[in-house]
């Protein structure tokens, strides 16, 4: 029994030292095998890459040629991923690689690894890009609003605005790119608009009285009653609201007086009346006072080019208020009227690169009169001139001014100079370009009045 217990023990240690020289052969065979290689089971973004040569694998782009950005399925957005600036940062990804590995080969051998790939980014593209995706995804909310439909006054909902997060974007396309993903989901958030419909109730309810307020008028013998429709459009739209226009209001007496060879003499005190009786819901009876007869009458059409034509409105009442002012050539006897045919001269309201369309001496900087087309430039009719705004004069005064000017080029005046420093400037100086020292001034000098 002796000897066959210590004969196990010798066989014992053999089987041990066996092994355990085994186990050292091998995990020396396996470190030697894989100088410089990836072991069998290793992965980047799911894509084996066992045995292979870290060197040579650093060559290759795990990262995906393009990535989609998607917020809906109706906004998508594709990309090259260089657009964004980003690149595969090889060093560092041979590093993780090396760093990864367990001391004992064996165990490097027997588990599985799969790298995400770090990434380069360079911040400048990269910062400059999500600028521009935020830009794309962003979608401004509206206001709910008060309208007009048919012979009513309605309230249009609000529109929710939708916006994406430039540090939740940026996070995503870094995560899925480095997961070696291709597209990317982005969550919008919500953009509550300022005045929402629940506001709008009680002033449209305010709206429907005044709209039901039946407004007369006499002119002479005539008798003319506004049906609801042409009463609604004495409203113009500010902001969410719709608010009574003093111009609209005016223009519709001036074209029913025309309409019957007539001029209303005392349109301010009409406007007036008119504003009370419908802000204080009280039918009234208002009486419109005809011009003395025979004073030169000059008709005009009014007309757009190449601009929307919903500026039409605004523009035909500012020209008929401004004619027909008591401070401009109205007060030298004249007479205009707009008229739908056979016009003395058109009032153009035109795109500023249609300017030289109507001759070569106009620019598309300026508004221009040309033959019978008196022509205003939408940019300066929008925006007045740097001259004008540096002065302190404001849009409103700018475009009487200007209608002023044009028209007076129509009626015969060339250009003038300011008289003194600090003086009103004549209306026919060119005070869009420069005031030569003048104070603006959007009416003719009685010194033009009297030359007309």
């Amino acid at each position: 029994m002796r000897h066959i217990h210590v004969g196990s023990k010798k066989i014992l240690v053999l089987v041990f030292g066996g092994l355990l020289l085994f186990f050292l052969f091998l995990n020396i065979w396996l470190g030697y095998t894989h100088i410089g290689k990836t072991y069998a089971r290793t992965s980047i973004h799911g894509q084996p890459v066992g045995s292979q040569l870290v060197s040579e694998l650093v060559g290759n782009s795990f990262l995906p040629k393009e990535v989609t950005v998607q917020a809906d399925e109706s906004q998508e957005w594709v990309f090259p991923l260089e657009a964004f600036g980003i690149t595969q940062d090889d060093g560092m990804l041979k590093r993780t690689i090396m760093s990864s590995r367990h001391w004992l080969p064996i165990i490097n051998a027997g588990k599985s690894v799969d790298f995400d790939v770090p990434l380069r980014i360079d911040e400048d593209i990269f910062d400059a890009q999500l600028e521009k995706l935020v830009a794309d995804f962003f979608v401004a909310p509206q206001d709910a609003r008060i309208s007009i439909e048919g012979e009513a006054f309605v309230v249009n909902d609000e529109v929710i605005g939708k916006q994406a997060s430039k540090d939740v974007l940026r996070k995503g396309l870094l995560d899925a790119v480095a997961e070696g993903q291709d597209r990317l989901w982005v969550a919008l958030e919500d953009i509550a608009a300022d005045v929402v419909a629940e506001d709008l109730g009680a002033q449209r309810d305010v709206l429907e009285k005044q709209a039901a307020t039946s407004v007369v008028f006499t002119l002479g013998a005539s008798s003319i009653t506004p049906s609801v429709a042409e009463r609604l459009g004495w409203y113009m739209a500010s902001d969410s609201l719709m608010v009574l226009s003093d111009d609209a209001v005016r223009s519709y007496i001036t074209q029913e007086a025309y309409s019957r060879g007539e001029e209303v003499q005392n349109a301010d005190e009409v406007v007036t009346q008119v504003r009370q009786s419908i802000e204080s819901a009280e039918t009234a009876t208002i009486t419109m006072v005809a011009v003395p007869k025979h004073i030169p009458t000059h008709s005009y059409c009014v007309s757009a080019k190449n601009i929307d034509t919903t500026h039409l409105a605004d523009f035909r009442a500012k020209i008929a208020v401004v004619l027909s002012d008591g401070r401009g050539w109205a007060s030298a006897g004249q007479r205009f009227v707009e008229s739908s045919s056979n016009c003395g001269f058109t009032m153009w309201l035109s795109a500023a690169d249609q300017l030289p369309s109507f001759s070569s001496g106009c620019s598309a900087q300026w508004s221009c009169r040309a033959g019978t087309n008196v022509i205003i430039n939408y940019d300066r009719w929008t925006q007045a001139t740097d001259a004008w705004n540096g002065a302190g004069g404001n849009l409103e005064d700018y475009r009487v001014m200007v209608i002023n000017h044009e028209v007076g080029h129509w009626l015969g005046f060339g250009h003038a100079n300011c008289s003194g420093a600090g003086q009103p400037a004549p209306v026919m100086q060119q005070q869009s370009i420069d005031l030569q020292g003048c104070a603006f001034n959007p009416w003719p000098l009685a010194s033009e009045i009297a030359s007309l």
